[in-house]
């Protein structure tokens, strides 16, 4: 037995109403509007914070420079002897390496003649043989070196004396020792090479 009788006639009934094309354009349109207020909003709320962090950032500059002022401060006001004997010291340390620099300074500018003589055994062909000191007193060089075989010290000491910084120049003698597997040897130049102290 039914409990519920539909009194709906079919005229009666609830029908979905189509929306006409100025309903629709209307509802297209107020859409695009709102989107258009919610970017607007966005982009002023952006902007509004990036004045904010500019902002920020100018006030924390100003109060790290106010801070790195108050340390300079305290710093000139601090009187305490360690820390006064520690400046002491590193201000003497300081003057001690200007000293050093200004000697080695003028090492290097009084040695500056001896550049003609690098650059002369530079063009050598010192295969087999090498250099392991260049000694100067009186004015006059020596070599020391060393090789593996006898016969290549005097091929080096040919080539040197062919050279254009040697041309010319005579060499007093030639000293050789063999220690182990190697041959060392020290070779003396009779003449001066032309330094700047000299010219």
């Amino acid at each position: 037995m039914k409990t519920r009788i539909n009194l709906y006639l079919p005229h009666l009934r609830p029908v979905k109403e189509v929306l006409s094309l100025k309903q629709s354009l209307s509802v297209v349109l107020l859409s695009i509007v709102c989107g258009i207020c919610v970017c607007i909003s966005f982009y002023f709320i952006n902007t509004n914070l990036e004045d904010e962090q500019v902002v920020l950032a100018q006030r924390l500059v100003l109060e790290e420079s106010i801070l790195s002022d108050k340390v300079n401060e305290l710093a000139a006001v601090t009187t305490t002897a360690p820390l006064l004997n520690q400046i002491k010291a590193i201000k003497q340390k300081i003057l001690e390496k200007k000293r050093v620099l200004a000697v080695l300074n003028t090492e290097f500018e009084d040695n500056i003649g001896f550049s003609p003589l690098f650059e002369g055994l530079s063009t050598l062909e010192m295969q087999d043989v090498w250099l392991t000191r260049i000694e100067s007193k009186g004015g006059k060089l020596s070599f020391g070196g060393s090789a593996l075989e006898s016969k290549n010290i005097p091929r080096w000491v040919s080539e040197l004396k062919a050279s254009k910084v040697f041309n010319g120049h005579n060499f007093s003698h030639l000293e050789m020792k063999r220690e182990d597997r190697l041959l060392n040897f020290t070779l003396y130049n009779a003449n001066g090479f032309a330094t700047k102290e000299a010219q």
